[in-house]
């Protein structure tokens, strides 16, 4: 998969029939749309996420539906304020992924700029290396 400058991976996560907040049903691949988008930085109005998985305590630790989600931040996204601080809003978007968390952590982490944090990432390193956490 190839990133455009403008696009980031957004990971979350979904119930069992893939519903989130309101009952709105989230595709397994392919194009997700929000159909009440308001471009706001306020809760609701919009599908969220963590930006390449790093943020606040917001995804379902126990979920077995994981999602990886495509998204331009050149248009409709908020993130960095008011109640998006800590997670991300967008009206659409490309779900790459669908499944175990370890499956979207391991594609976030191949596609993440370096130095970027991810919340479920594990790392390993070899003899003679370096790795500082948080």
């Amino acid at each position: 998969m190839r990133l455009k400058n403008t696009e980031i991976l957004v990971l979350r996560t979904c119930k069992d029939d893939m519903s989130s907040h309101d009952g709105f049903r989230w595709p397994k691949k392919g194009n997700v749309e929000a159909p009440d988008w308001r471009n706001t930085d306020r809760c609701g109005n919009g599908l969220h996420g963590l930006p390449w998985g790093a943020g606040g305590d917001y995804l379902a630790k126990n979920a077995k539906n994981w999602l990886v989600v495509k998204v331009d931040v050149s248009k409709d996204y908020q993130h960095g304020t008011g109640d998006m601080s800590v997670k991300c809003k967008f009206k659409n978007g490309i779900v790459v992924y669908a499944g175990e968390k370890a499956g979207a952590i391991a594609l976030i982490q191949t596609h993440m700029p370096i130095n970027t944090a991810c919340n479920f990432a594990l790392m390993q390193a070899g003899s003679a290396s370096t790795q500082r956490a948080g």
